[in-house]
């Protein structure tokens, strides 16, 4: 299912740009980085899946390895093309040798990665490896040859993950509109603290004209380059890619726009936002900031209440019903649902857990992944859970662990109680009846059944199953051995 705007199109085609060897980033390959509970590269390729609603997997797109001689196997499509690049003019002069399909493909989502790059990072994507680091260009055109249909192509850096989803919309609808090539472009007096380094849109008499690299164009012009591009097809991206011209080494693909005009293609921009390209560990930062004010509007937008916006951290996917309230320093990793009229308390951390409706929790809680919290239940001060179900109105108010444990309906949980739910080996679950009470201080040695209705005194040590409605006390007697003198 497309959306209105580019219904008429079969598929959408793909080229994800990552071939940058990370230099400026100091911690390894960026686009493998984590934001906000994903990974760079994955907020670009779900770009493309919310364009085309269409799974990304090796069944739909095939593999492509292609070396410094542009040799490239296609064991997916066995298809073997040689070709060689000439560095002066950009052309590639392809042999097909066999082209027998065996799968008819509705899209294709390519990754140009660097020949360091660890390809089983990229499970259920294609990729294209480019040994030599020729530009922009050349990436592009080293990929197309997987491209097999005459769809748009998206072009899109694996650095940028913040991109508009709608924005390419727009640019898929120009092409419905005659457009041949489309671009992103956002305003440079919108975000005057930015540095200088994005290339200028050159737009004379309302033609997009040129890209200049701000290193040959210093003078600064009303749009800058956003880094994306659109292609009607893949044969007017050949025509354009095959005229890019050898500059000190590289071929830019910024350089499609001016040879556009000049073969009387139509090319067309898009007005974005700005978003960030993540280089340097600065505009990590940048990108990390954007993210979270993004999803806190949206959030508040639909009635939650962040006491302090700023000092809170959400995840990709952080699910907030309404009337809810979020107070200062409360970290929600991935996997977090919370449903209406809970309340956060202060320096709390939650992960992969349901907080379901009007619970409490915190301050200073740490619920870690498989945590469950039925309507009206309580987890406070200091109290850590793991793969725990706490029943509807049960408590656990102060210095608790409850480490794989299901907790039925109105349990209050006594302060210091502890689930010793691994004996160095093996993990081992224990269970909780409705309206249980246990004591202050006690120790459960999983795995272990607590009675419904049944009392445990402060300070047991449970060591086996206690029956239903009964009072259990496990402890050694109280003796003075001396007095004190």
């Amino acid at each position: 299912m497309y959306s209105e705007d580019y219904k008429a199109f079969k598929s959408i085609n793909a080229i994800i740009l990552a071939a940058g060897k990370s230099s400026r980033f100091k911690l390894g390959s960026k686009i493998l980085m984590n934001l906000c509970g994903k990974r760079i590269i994955d907020y670009v390729i779900d770009i493309v899946h919310d364009l085309n609603n269409l799974p990304v997997s090796e069944e739909d797109i095939g593999a492509i390895n292609s070396d410094s001689e542009e040799n490239v196997l296609n064991e997916k499509h066995d298809k073997h093309i040689q070709g060689d690049l000439d560095h002066n003019s950009g052309t590639k002069n392809h042999d097909v040798i066999s082209n027998e399909k065996t799968t008819n493909l509705k899209s294709e989502v390519i990754v140009v990665v660097n020949d360091e790059f660890d390809k089983n990072e990229l499970n259920g994507v294609s990729y294209c490896i480019q040994k030599k680091q020729l530009g922009t260009g050349h990436a592009v055109q080293s990929s197309l040859d997987l491209i097999d249909n005459f769809e748009p192509i998206v072009i899109l850096l694996g650095d940028s993950p913040l991109v508009s989803h709608g924005d390419i919309n727009k640019a898929l609808h120009a092409m419905k509109n005659g457009n041949d090539v489309a671009l992103g472009g956002f305003r440079k007096d919108l975000y005057s603290s930015l540095p200088n380094q994005y290339g200028r849109i050159i737009i004379e008499k309302g033609v997009v004209e040129s890209i200049k690299e701000a290193k040959v164009f210093p003078k600064e012009t009303e749009f800058f380059n956003a880094g994306w591009f659109v292609f009607r097809n893949k044969n007017i991206a050949e025509r354009l890619l095959s005229k890019i011209q050898d500059t000190n080494g590289e071929y830019y693909l910024t350089e499609c726009v001016e040879i556009a005009n000049k073969i009387g293609l139509k090319v067309g921009m898009i007005e974005t936002n700005f978003v960030t390209g993540i280089n340097t560990l600065g505009e990590y930062s940048l990108a990390v900031e954007s993210l979270q004010r993004k999803w806190k509007e949206e959030a508040i937008d639909r009635g939650v209440c962040f006491l302090d916006p700023s000092s809170v951290t959400l995840s990709f996917d952080t699910k907030i019903d309404t009337n809810v309230i979020i107070e200062p320093h409360v970290v929600l990793g991935t996997g977090v649902c919370i449903k209406k009229n809970a309340r956060i308390k202060s320096f709390t951390v939650i992960e992969n857990s349901t907080i379901n409706e009007s619970c409490t929790v915190g301050p200073f809680a740490n619920l870690r992944a498989g945590t469950i919290l039925m309507e009206n239940s309580s987890v406070g001060s200091f109290v850590e859970t793991k793969k725990c179900f706490l029943g509807k109105g049960s408590k656990a108010k102060h210095l608790c662990y409850l480490g794989d444990v299901k907790i039925e309906k109105n349990v209050n949980v006594g302060a210091g109680a502890v689930f010793c739910n691994y004996d160095g080996k093996d993990k081992h679950s224990s269970t909780v009846g409705e309206s249980a009470f246990l004591g202050g201080n006690t120790t459960y040695v999983s795995p272990v059944s607590i009675g419904a209705r049944s009392v445990i005194g402060a300070g047991s040590v449970i060591t086996k199953d206690v029956s239903d409605g009964s009072t259990c006390v496990a402890r050694a007697g109280q003796k003075e051995l001396t007095k004190r003198k």
